[in-house]
């Protein structure tokens, strides 16, 4: 539960603050803010909801606080994107109001794809969807499966909105703001595309641009930290350039800094933004490019704060196994290199081009080679090496490759913004739209998308673990989905993905890996002591050393064990009806018959603590 910790920790002393404060305050004008700007504020809107979930497991919070915090998430997005229409109405040319039409389409796309499933997708379920419900009540976050601490921003946002709406199973609300991460990086993007005086740099950027979406547009709307992470690093990025073009604005700075913060809270490539590109890129800016040397304190605060989490808190962070046992299955992290060039440069030339394009044109000037340097290598390393084996571990390097691409564009042919307002509105040959019709519009949109979203898909969400229970087994199963919930039936599972399912539904049970050598006999051992109802394997996905001795349990022992549904997709697994009797008499015989008769080594000891159990509520 201390993993947030690092968020107090990481505020500077108020004295440290005042002056630059008072400063931006001085300069503030609502006209100057960029879209970039409001989606930041959004994204702090999220962090300040993440704040009150995981302050609300130490102290009360009251609900009201709770829903406050995602009006001021929605308010700064519906400001975000009012300031994007009306930007691309008011501008000269195609590419940028092509791209804002593609970016109102996208939040329609952002409220109906994350809603059309609960949390249904591999880590969606036990991950980051059942440490949501253990952070709404209090818990610690279960590490059975995972072995390593992860960083739990995402978790706890989704926990805050479980919080706001006073229960943990309509999953609706919870998948909506699963959609907020695509809507902010294409808003992230607008401010790239389409701001340059040359038409072909601004079709070049537009191209760029959609290319990025389209080829990893449907990864944003997954219910995973990396589209979370992934926004929060193109803000801050996108922020920091803003910065760059005007150093005597510190608020686009200090917002940058923020959305870094949070970045490392979210995923592991935040700490590093925030540890390591943040510092690089504000220090060497203090030195060659007459930034402000008080941003570089501010940055080294900011850096001391997110360092709490990895140091002090979880220090063990980096031995997830699980990750580097697949960069050894690989041959190695030079192997992996090879792999991650063929997968995702060469089989997959649209991110390919993407990425060797921002090679290039970073090449081009020695502010886009330091650029490069600092802002993409590490990244691109790191996710050809360790993170190689998804594409979802490389969002991040690709947009930030792609803003990065279109801002050295951009630089070389800068838009004039004074003569792009007088002469604006020639897409619409002089037509000039209020700002009340272009709010209006976009707030309709805005509101009009989750509209449709909720009457297509909130009612299969009313019960967010049965939705996902039939996206594994199907609605013929549900009759027992029904008996498990309804009657507390107790059940024993081998993945993760199961367990996720029935967290804080019923009591559950999953064999205990400390309390014996894992053997056939140990898990008979376990189940007898348990005496489950129901038994779900993992198929042909292996989980923790008892899942080969369930097969053989099973095939030894089949009068205990009849098989109610078998899931028709991977990884093929099953739901057991279990017969306590058999298993006490027939199984045991069973066991010894295959050891007389096979010559096997001696079973293992009998487990004498119970599996791991979880009560119902």
């Amino acid at each position: 539960m201390a993993d947030f910790s690092a968020i107090g920790a990481s505020a500077p002393p108020l004295s440290f603050r005042t002056a630059p404060m008072i400063r931006v305050l001085q300069k503030f004008n609502s006209a100057d803010i960029s879209p970039a700007e409001y989606a930041g504020l959004a994204l702090m809107g999220i962090g300040l909801a993440a704040g009150l979930a995981f302050s609300n497991s130490h102290i009360g919070i009251p609900r009201g606080l709770h829903i406050f915090a995602w009006i001021l998430v929605a308010v700064f997005l519906l400001l975000a994107l009012i300031r994007s229409l009306s930007k691309a109405l008011t501008s000269d040319n195609w590419p940028s109001l092509l791209f804002a039409a593609l970016l109102l389409f996208s939040v329609y796309q952002s409220a109906i794809k994350p809603t059309s499933t609960g949390f249904a997708k591999h880590d969606e379920i036990y991950s980051w969807g059942m440490w949501a419900v253990q952070h709404f009540l209090g818990k610690p976050y279960d590490t059975y499966y995972t072995q390593a601490a992860y960083p739990q921003l995402f978790s706890y946002e989704l926990s805050s909105m479980f919080l706001a709406q006073g229960s943990h199973i309509p999953h609706f609300l919870a998948k909506l703001i699963c959609g907020i991460p695509a809507t902010v990086v294409c808003i992230a993007l607008f401010e790239f595309t389409g701001k340059s005086s040359s038409k072909l740099t601004n079709w070049l950027t537009l191209l760029l641009s959609t290319t990025a979406l389209f080829s990893l547009g449907n990864l944003l709307y997954w219910a995973y930290a990396d589209p979370v992470a992934s926004a929060l690093i193109l803000i801050s990025f996108t922020l920091l350039m803003q910065y760059s073009r005007n150093p005597e604005n510190i608020r686009p700075l200090l917002l940058s800094l923020s959305c870094g913060m949070l970045a490392s809270l979210a995923k592991q490539p935040g700490l590093v933004w925030c540890l390591l590109t943040l510092p690089a890129l504000v220090a060497y800016g203090a030195w060659r490019w007459r930034w402000k040397a008080s941003g570089l304190v501010m940055c080294i605060t900011v850096m001391a704060g997110a360092a709490i989490w990895p140091l002090f808190i979880a220090p063990g962070f980096t031995g997830n196994h699980g990750v580097l046992d697949i960069a050894q299955k690989n041959g190695g992290l030079l192997a992996s290199v090879f792999l991650s060039i063929q997968k995702y440069v060469i089989k997959t030339p649209g991110i390919g081009l993407l990425l060797l394009a921002s090679l290039v044109i970073s090449s081009l000037s020695s502010r886009g080679r330091i650029l490069w340097s600092i802002c993409i290598a590490p990244y691109l390393l790191i996710w050809f090496t360790v993170g190689s084996y998804e594409l979802r571990h490389g969002m991040h390097v690709v947009f930030i490759s792609v803003a990065l691409a279109n801002h050295l564009l951009i630089q070389k042919n800068p838009e004039n913004t004074q003569t792009s307002k007088s002469s604006g509105y020639s897409v619409f040959k002089g037509f000039k739209p209020s700002s009340t019709a272009i709010a209006s519009i976009t707030a309709a949109i805005l509101g009009f998308s989750v509209y449709l979203a909720h009457q297509k898909n909130a009612m299969a969400l009313q019960d967010g673990n049965q939705a996902i229970f039939v996206s594994q087994f199907g609605k013929d199963s549900l009759n027992i989905y029904d008996d498990i919930v309804d009657h507390q039936r107790r059940i024993f599972v081998i993945s993760n993905y199961q367990y996720g399912i029935f967290y804080n539904r019923t009591i559950i049970g999953r064999p205990d890996t400390n309390s014996a050598p894992p053997t056939p006999q140990t898990l008979l051992d376990q189940l007898i002591q348990f005496q489950p109802d129901y038994l779900f394997d993992a198929g042909e996905w292996t989980y923790g050393p008892y899942s080969p001795h369930l097969k053989v349990l099973a095939a030894r022992c089949s009068s205990a064990f009849t098989v109610l549904k078998r899931n028709t997709v991977q990884p093929y697994s099953a739901i057991y009806k279990l017969d306590g009797y058999a298993l006490k008499t027939d199984c045991s015989l069973a066991l010894k018959s295959a050891q007389a008769q096979e010559g096997l080594a001696p079973l293992g000891p009998q487990a004498s603590p119970a599996p791991a159990t979880t009560s119902a509520r």
